[in-house]
């Protein structure tokens, strides 16, 4: 007697599954409300830049570089946060969708 059958008829099974990622349909990307930008990647290179100080002549460069890169992305991060999501979140959320025919109307 095969016991693979009983085992899934009872709900025991020993195979796994995983799934990485996510997985959004074009209605729902079209949909989703504006996002803020993360600030992790431009705080992770700004301290990797200075951590860089602390080496040689061409770390020392190179940890400058990177800190002004940061710095950069920094102040456009935070003044895109504070100044331009707000009104696009506000357009987001005086729009409306059609389910007809799909389109997304603003009505302020």
């Amino acid at each position: 007697m095969d016991t693979g059958s009983l085992d899934a008829a009872l709900g025991i099974s020993d195979s796994v599954t995983t799934t990485v990622g996510i997985s959004r349909s074009i209605f729902v990307q079209k949909m989703a409300p504006p996002e803020k930008r993360n600030l992790s990647a431009v705080l992770l290179l700004t301290l990797i830049g200075f951590l860089c100080l602390r080496g040689s002549t061409g770390f020392i460069l190179g940890g400058l570089a990177m800190m002004a890169v940061g710095v950069y992305g920094l102040y456009n991060s935070i003044r895109f946060n504070r100044e331009t999501w707000p009104r696009l979140y506000r357009r987001w959320l005086d729009s409306w969708l059609c389910h007809k025919c799909g389109n997304v109307y603003h009505h302020p």
